[in-house]
């Protein structure tokens, strides 16, 4: 394919992203008095990877919580779950990224708007309350979205009750089922996706559970879970049982990124309280 036709295609990708975008947009503001009841219904993708951006608006419209947002984990900011609190809702904040590649575009992003602050960090159960202390965070904040491919339970188990965020967003991993209290050993630092990466649905719920965390969504790809505070919390629960199903296929992630559960690559995992 030549140059001339590469470069229309591009120009064709961008726009019809761009019309995607302002459509969602427009769904968004046309919503009326979430029904939390039906979370549900309330998923829809404006710049997140799957419908955290749509239950994350919902919850938010309920709660009207601190218009502050921590971002574990943030990529290069294209499909962060901050991304619409910061581009459109005008939201202050801090993200984190370890990779330097996607840091160093994550900071294009986020780096003229001195409400916004991006950190070429790992987030570790170690220094976790050391990056938040000299970052700013306010002791109450309104979304901590957890996204680190692997030690998200560990961080927010060693992230002091200092900070109360009032709605959390952690991945977490439907391969290892609902019932099983499992979570890659602490401290692994293998990058490489593996299908024993991070932590169960219910190792991530009791946790959330003993920070003062209620469980009220698990999004429909079955990569993120939802906690409110337990005192905003209307009276929200969560029981639906998720299986992997990344790009809503009924698959788990792609076999080129994952390797066989229990193979010599897999992470070591082990049960929890």
């Amino acid at each position: 394919m030549s140059d001339h036709w590469l470069e229309a295609l591009q120009a064709l990708k961008g726009a019809i992203y761009q019309d995607k975008v302002y459509t969602a947009l427009s769904i968004l503001r046309q919503r009326g008095r979430p029904d939390l009841s039906s979370l549900h219904l309330s998923e829809l993708r404006v710049f997140s990877q799957n419908g955290e951006d749509g239950i994350l608006h919902d919850l938010v419209s309920s709660l009207n919580p601190p218009s502050f947002f921590v971002s574990f984990g943030a990529g290069d900011g294209w499909s962060s779950n901050a991304r619409l609190w910061a581009d459109v809702f005008g939201w202050s904040g801090v993200a984190f990224e370890a990779d330097k590649a996607s840091f160093d575009e994550l900071s294009l992003r986020f780096g003229a708007r001195k409400t916004l602050s991006a950190q070429n960090e790992w987030v570790l159960p170690e220094n976790v309350n050391d990056l938040l202390e000299s970052n700013n965070v306010p002791n109450e904040f309104g979304i901590l979205d957890i996204d680190i491919d692997g030690q998200d339970y560990w961080v927010w188990e060693a992230m002091s009750d200092h900070w109360k965020p009032q709605i959390v967003v952690c991945e977490y991993n439907s391969l290892f089922g609902n019932e099983l209290r499992v979570v890659e050993e602490k401290g692994h630092d293998v990058l490489e996706p593996t299908d024993t990466w991070g932590a169960s649905l219910r190792a991530v719920e009791e946790l959330g559970r003993r920070k003062g965390y209620d469980l009220v969504y698990a999004e429909l790809a079955g990569v993120n879970a939802f906690f409110i505070r337990s005192d905003l919390n209307p009276g929200l629960s969560y029981s639906f049982v998720r299986t992997p199903n990344y790009g809503l296929r009924g698959l788990p992630h792609p076999p080129a990124v994952t390797h066989p559960l229990g193979g010599a690559e897999s992470r070591p995992v082990c049960e929890v309280e």
